[in-house]
């Protein structure tokens, strides 16, 4: 059987079933690296003292370390989630010229912001005077070298049509995200007929994630500044709209203050497919978890504040709130003043049914879990490495 090589940084616990292993294990011989103590240490740093470990998969430490596991692997398909820097660049040109075939996963596309010239020049005004210019930038030349790389992929797993558009040459797979995965394996179970109807917001460890650390940047939000305008906003609106909130906790916080934080807000973690599957509505900043709102048809309510509107996210919840023609909510305006609850249930399918088709499933592709749609095509067609 052929060789599937999947490079981590790192290997989360839900990436077993997130990159269908078990699947991929009855055609093809599957082996993990965590590559994470490696190719970016400080989030080795953090994530290692929550490690598990696990037979499945190995850790790789240095170079010879990675030269030792693949001396037998050749000729094998790659996926990866590497970081852009230099070591992940010298693992993709070596794993090149051992005739690997790369996998590029374009499954999870997200809406773009595009700016009109004018904002291009001023946000790159604010960026030569930021803090974060040097590490900007060092991403920008480590981005083009990964591209190099990923420009020659063989085989595309495309999840929407905007991301196939992209794609000039190449193998694709047709098929769809991640989250629309989930969203099948959860669509025909029953929900609880006991809890009453509420709404659910989906947190995005906006004040404590911990990628502004890993990647040695300023982080933009405050988080008592944030929470503080967040819990009087969801208690607010709880009284106005006569539904509970439940917040969903994003999967990768580690924010271990939350009960203070969020006080008097029920909050739950790693089950966001279903609280929004079983709500009345969905409030959200920009979160990519807005597919599950779309695919169970929930309505969207979008939350902003002056804090939000001062950073990056501010453009960003704009603009997604704007594809799907959804409201939005400066949280700040609504402490004193009462929530206008008048179609706040509505949504519009037209700009639903857009999004899906973009952004979450290829029309008329499979509703088979990614993984059986991979290693089915992958079994009939047998790509083979061409220059294209």
């Amino acid at each position: 059987m052929k060789n599937i090589l999947f490079l981590f940084s790192p290997f989360q616990e839900n990436y077993h079933n997130r990159f269908g292993i078990d699947i991929l294990k009855k055609n093809f011989v599957v082996k993990i690296f965590d590559c994470t103590p490696w190719t970016s240490k400080k989030y080795w740093d953090l994530y290692s003292k929550n490690f598990k470990k696990n037979n499945e998969h190995v850790v790789i430490n240095n170079k010879k370390d990675f030269l030792n596991h693949i001396s037998q692997i050749n000729n094998a398909y790659i996926i990866e989630n590497l970081p852009n820097n230099n070591n992940s660049h010298w693992v993709r040109k070596i794993l090149k010229r051992k005739n690997c075939l790369f996998v590029s996963r374009n499954l999870n596309p997200i809406p773009e912001l595009r700016k009109n010239i004018i904002e291009k020049i001023i946000a790159f005004l604010k960026l030569l005077i930021s803090v974060n210019f040097l590490y900007t930038l060092n991403q920008f030349v480590q981005k083009k070298k990964n591209n190099l790389i990923k420009s020659n992929s063989e085989i595309f797993i495309v999840g929407g049509q905007s991301a196939l558009k992209k794609i000039k040459k190449g193998n694709i797979i047709k098929a769809h995200s991640m989250d629309y995965d989930v969203y099948l394996s959860i669509k025909d179970i029953k929900g609880s007929d006991n809890r009453k109807p509420y709404a659910v917001f989906l947190d995005q460890d906006m004040a404590s994630h911990p990628d502004p650390i890993v990647l040695g940047i300023k982080r933009e939000i405050n988080e008592l500044k944030y929470y503080e305008v967040l819990t009087k906003f969801l208690k607010k609106f709880e009284i106005d709209t006569k539904l509970k909130v439940i917040v969903s906790i994003h999967p990768k916080s580690k924010n271990k203050n939350l009960k203070n934080l969020l006080e008097g807000i029920e909050y739950s973690k790693e089950n966001s497919a279903e609280l929004v599957k079983n709500s009345s509505l969905t409030l959200l900043h920009d979160s990519t978890a807005i597919s599950f709102a779309i695919l169970f048809n929930k309505p969207t309510l979008f939350l902003t504040s002056n804090h939000l509107n001062k950073t990056q996210f501010g453009p960003r919840i704009n603009n997604v709130a704007k594809i799907v023609n959804s409201r939005i909510i400066n949280m700040d305006n609504f402490l004193e003043k009462k929530i206008d609850t008048k179609d706040l249930l509505q949504f519009d399918q037209g700009k639903y049914k857009d999004y899906l088709d973009q952004y979450l499933k290829i029309p008329n592709s499979s509703n088979l879990p990614i993984w059986e749609i991979f290693s089915k095509q992958i079994k009939e067609e047998e790509f083979k490495k061409t220059i294209l």
